[in-house]
């Protein structure tokens, strides 16, 4: 795991639980005393993150201001570095928001699904991207994809973000690739693949591609166009 994994672990245990223990920090990490230090000292010094050692609780957590935790709010004055996640992550966390999404509010477990599916949205948000972007433009089906997908990071961010990608794409049968300016709009597994729907702006129309299909992804600055598509 690189510091950076850790960083956002740390984050995610102080936001969840209000605080964590060293002796909890390090068995989650799997870590020494003095990699935690390290990672401590990152988070503080190049991210700005405000934690501190609560001495009462012999735990560390986000420093408060009037009373109130401000881990999210503290997320506007630091930033950590940006984080996304497997094929395989993604599946099993839009699966359990579809899954949670059905379950009956009135029923035993009412009461929890409300903060798990926060929970999950929360994971699955990028900065600059709204929370629930991800159940709206990542569909799944419920079968097992294949998951070899190296590309899948670096276009669902832009997704989620909005951005257009430059692409080069190599069409089925075809030993050349060639090269795309797409607005992504929608991950869709079926079966066992991942497809991208996208709006070209080479031919100015709706396209689809099967992810093993592109061969290099690169994000750009520019907005993204929004088109309507159809429900599945």
């Amino acid at each position: 795991m690189s510091t950076k994994d850790r960083a956002f672990q740390i984050d995610q245990m102080l936001t969840a639980h209000g605080s964590a223990s060293k002796a909890a920090l390090m068995k989650r990490l799997g870590v020494s005393w003095a990699t935690l230090k390290r990672d401590l000292s990152y988070l503080r010094d190049e991210l700005n993150a405000p934690i501190v050692f609560d001495r009462e609780q012999d735990a560390y957590r986000f420093e408060q201001a009037r009373g109130k935790t401000t881990a999210k709010k503290a997320g506007k004055a630091y930033a950590l570095p940006e984080a996304w996640y497997s094929a395989q992550e993604v599946h099993a966390l839009i699966t359990m928001q579809t899954l949670l999404k059905n379950l009956s509010p009135k029923g035993q477990l009412g009461p929890h699904i409300e903060p798990l599916l926060a929970r999950i949205n929360g994971i699955l948000s990028l900065e600059g991207a709204d929370n629930g972007e991800a159940g709206k433009r990542i569909e799944v089906d419920g079968s097992l994809p294949n998951f070899d997908a190296p590309l899948f990071p670096a276009i669902a961010t832009a997704l989620l973000k909005r951005k257009r990608i430059a692409v080069a794409v190599k069409p089925k049968g075809s030993k050349e690739t060639i090269a795309h300016e797409l607005s992504p709009q929608r991950l869709v597994q079926q079966r066992n693949n991942w497809h991208l729907e996208v709006w070209c702006h080479k031919h100015n129309e709706l396209d689809r591609y099967a992810l093993d299909q592109i061969k290099q992804v690169e994000q750009l600055d520019t907005k993204a166009k929004n088109v309507a598509l159809k429900a599945k």
